[in-house]
């Protein structure tokens, strides 16, 4: 088969067959819409027929007539509709049925559906004798809601047969010449179809053979003429911009030097073609050591046709570099004409790699440690080593307060993930601030009256308003209070303070104990870090890296001043909230 004659063969024969289909369900879904109307209209002819009989049933039960008047009333001299009945008892035998019953369908079946029979069935289909089949419906009959027998209904479907035949005889008839009719029409308007196409692929050879600027001279119809129209004017448009390619590649050097990534390449015989100011800028210009050793290995790949890379490192940057072969021209029959190289700044992404591997790390070991406990006090119990009922509880509640910090610093590192992507909330509103030092203050002072510290609140009679959240400065001046019972000896002094400054509301917690050099400073608030773990009460080191997270987003200054042995001071700047006009804020009085 020609080329040119695939697509229209093709396309005519789906074209056939979709019709030919189609015909053929339409076909298939009158004749089972015919079935359906004849099923229906014999369903209510049968429930009547049910509601005369169940009468009759009824009457012959109460002796009312004899079993001769109850034959003598289901077997009518004149029986059009090819009806008839069968009458059973309550247990399933059959008391009379028509002359046709027996002809027509298996006494012996209807016998035994009609022990489970509970409601009227729906129509059901049962083959005769004489090959023919029936459409039966059945119901039972109650009286006094006790069960009296059962009545089955049917009616011979010859007439449906009849008409189903004609119908099918009449539909294959039509179908063929219609089919011969709309296959004929799809022929031609596939032809009509085709004949653009044709044109466009004779076009198309033409300008893949170079004849450049050809154009379809040719009206073509509807959407086939706006294609026309287009393919002209690509053809005129391919022949600009063969003629501007000059113009394209020195837009593509602007472009390079436009990236932020270095690019430095290099011709057949070593010289350099072309170096990016980003290149230059990652290699601290030309005449740097390193900047001579990516040349000679760009020069070493012309040689070898082998692919390189590796990484720098200049000054505290790390520069990573890949090195690929130029490709051939096509058919010149010579070597890669060249090489480039690649470069790009990795200090940050491996710095953050640095974090994340350290982080994991030390999720792991603050996840292994409570774990570590636990498994030391469960395989004992395990074994049966621990007797003493006292000794279990102990072991008992030791592995509960592991859980409880397993828990806890699950909880912290969800928080911490929730505020650094954002998904936390932080919704401003006024805060009373006397109002919250004071109940900082009530909330924790048998805290540190128990761990035998000296816990004081000062602060000015009349505090303003500030704007931030309550509940996260609740939460980060809890974490501050916390580290500071935790690092004050006993005997020594914890004091909530707050200064109203020009700026805000200055809150600050201030201990004196046992402080932290500046080294501790630079790390306090990094996550998983503990100062003296031997005073950490066996905290996870996230609860001053949760404080920072939220201070950051909610915009709060703060401070942080300490001196190794004589205490420390956190304080933040919580932003005034000044009232609209006609608004007045009423501060609480202190306690």
């Amino acid at each position: 088969m020609p080329r040119k004659q695939y697509f229209f063969w093709r396309f005519t024969a789906i074209l056939s067959l979709a019709i030919l289909t189609a015909l053929l369900l339409l076909s298939f879904i009158s004749s089972r819409l015919i079935i359906t109307a004849y099923n229906r209209s014999e369903y209510v002819i049968l429930d009547e027929y049910l509601d005369q009989s169940e009468k009759v049933l009824l009457n012959y039960l109460d002796g009312e007539i004899s079993l001769a008047q109850l034959e003598e009333k289901i077997n009518p001299e004149i029986n059009l509709n090819q009806t008839y009945l069968i009458l059973l008892d309550a247990n399933g035998r059959i008391i009379a049925a028509s002359r046709s019953a027996a002809t027509h369908t298996d006494l012996a079946l209807i016998e035994a559906r009609a022990s489970s029979l509970e409601s009227d069935q729906e129509l059901f289909s049962a083959a005769s004798t004489d090959r023919q089949y029936s459409l039966m419906i059945g119901r039972p009959v109650f009286r006094a809601g006790v069960r009296q027998g059962s009545i089955f209904a049917g009616v011979v479907t010859t007439s449906l047969t009849a008409v189903r035949s004609q119908f099918n005889l009449s539909i294959f008839t039509a179908i063929w010449p219609l089919y011969l009719v709309l296959t004929l029409f799809s022929l031609f308007a596939v032809s009509r179809f085709v004949h653009p196409i044709r044109i466009l692929t004779d076009l198309t050879q033409k300008i893949a053979h170079g004849q450049w600027g050809t154009t379809i001279e040719q009206d073509l119809p509807g959407e086939m003429g706006s294609l026309a129209e287009n393919f002209n004017a690509m053809s005129i448009s391919l022949a600009r911009t063969i003629a501007s390619l000059k113009y394209e590649k020195n837009s593509m050097k602007l472009m390079l030097e436009g990236l932020s990534e270095g690019i430095v390449a290099i011709d057949g015989s070593g010289v350099v073609l072309h170096q990016n100011g980003a290149a230059l800028n990652l290699l601290t210009g030309t005449g740097s050591p390193e900047y001579r050793q990516l040349v000679e290995e760009l020069r070493r790949c012309v040689a070898t046709g082998e692919t390189g890379g590796g990484k720098l490192t200049i000054k505290e940057a790390r520069i990573e570099y890949v090195i690929r072969p130029i490709p051939a021209v096509k058919n010149s029959g010579q070597p890669g004409p060249g090489a480039i190289a690649l470069l790009r700044d990795i200090t940050a992404s491996e710095r953050l790699e640095q974090t994340r591997h350290d982080y994991v790390a030390n999720i792991s070991h603050e996840l292994r440690t409570p774990l570590t406990a636990m498994r030391g006090l469960i395989e004992p119990l395990r074994d049966g080593l621990v007797s003493q009922e006292q000794d279990r509880r102990r072991c008992y509640d030791m592995i509960a307060s592991e859980a409880l910090r397993l828990s806890r610093l699950v909880n912290d590192l969800l928080e911490l993930s929730g505020i650094q992507s954002g998904a936390a909330a932080f919704e401003m509103e006024s805060i009373d601030t006397a109002d919250l030092m004071q109940d900082l203050y009530y909330r924790n002072r048998q805290l540190f009256l128990g761990a035998g510290l000296e816990f004081e609140l000062r602060m000015p009679e009349k505090l303003p308003f500030v704007r931030s959240n309550e509940d996260r400065i609740i939460q980060v001046l809890t974490v501050f209070l916390d580290n500071a019972r935790k690092y004050t000896p006993a005997g020594g002094q914890v004091c909530l303070e707050a200064q109203v400054g020009d700026s805000g509301v200055q809150v600050s917690v201030i201990d004196s104990g046992i402080g932290m050099d500046e080294a501790t400073q630079k790390q306090i608030f990094e996550r998983f870090f503990q100062g003296d773990r031997s005073r950490s009460d066996r905290g996870n080191g996230l609860g001053l890296a949760i404080a920072r997270e939220i201070l950051n987003k909610l915009g709060v200054q703060l401070k942080l001043t300490s001196e190794l042995g004589r205490g420390s001071t956190f304080a933040l700047i919580l932003p005034l909230d000044l009232p609209a006009a006609g608004e007045k804020h009423t501060p609480a009085e202190p306690d």
